[in-house]
């Protein structure tokens, strides 16, 4: 469809077109360019680069001291986590018990406290009056 003579909304769909156009462009040229960009391995410390090893037995070798070194560094961290999970239940184990004892409190302090309506004394005075005037 074709926009009549002196109508604007033909040249808002041309310009939305060429932005979407440009925004496909720059989205492909960045995909290029991280695409092209080297990325490094994440080295572990205490890991050995078994790939120098010449030699299967040695990459063997080289592997196997990279699995018992891992699993010694989970076994750590195991017992580390639980630690902490540990501490943290005490933690909350405490806390409850503190929340039972304000509860407790709490209520007792309640039970003293006389209700609302009776706190307030019946007025025995009447209202002070303003004095009359002389005539």
């Amino acid at each position: 469809m074709n926009p009549a003579p002196g109508d604007k909304g033909g040249e808002h769909i041309v310009w939305a077109r060429r932005i979407e156009l440009a925004a496909g462009k720059l989205a492909m040229l960045l995909a290029v360019a991280l695409a092209a960009t080297p990325v490094m391995a994440q080295d572990i410390a205490g890991l050995e680069d078994c790939a120098q090893a010449k030699g299967p037995d040695k990459k063997i070798g080289c592997l196997q001291s990279n699995v018992e070194f891992l699993h010694k560094l989970i076994k750590t961290s195991d017992t580390a986590a639980q630690a902490k999970l540990s501490a943290a239940n005490l933690k909350i184990s405490e806390l409850q018990a503190q929340i039972e004892r304000l509860k407790t409190a709490l209520d007792q302090l309640e039970k003293k406290i006389p209700p609302a309506h009776a706190t307030a004394p019946p007025a025995a005075t009447p209202p002070a009056t303003p004095p009359a005037a002389k005539p």
